[in-house]
């Protein structure tokens, strides 16, 4: 099942992304923490 996300009422399909490196994944953690674990 592919992932989705709810903008003004309607959902939207998230596309893929892929990474080359490790450090990728780190920096779009990082620069999200708080939307992933809800951390500040």
């Amino acid at each position: 099942m592919a992932p989705y996300i709810n903008q003004t009422g309607k959902l939207k399909q998230v596309s893929e992304k892929h990474f080359n490196l490790e450090k990728g994944i780190q920096k779009v953690f990082e620069a999200n923490l708080y939307s992933i674990m809800g951390l500040e």
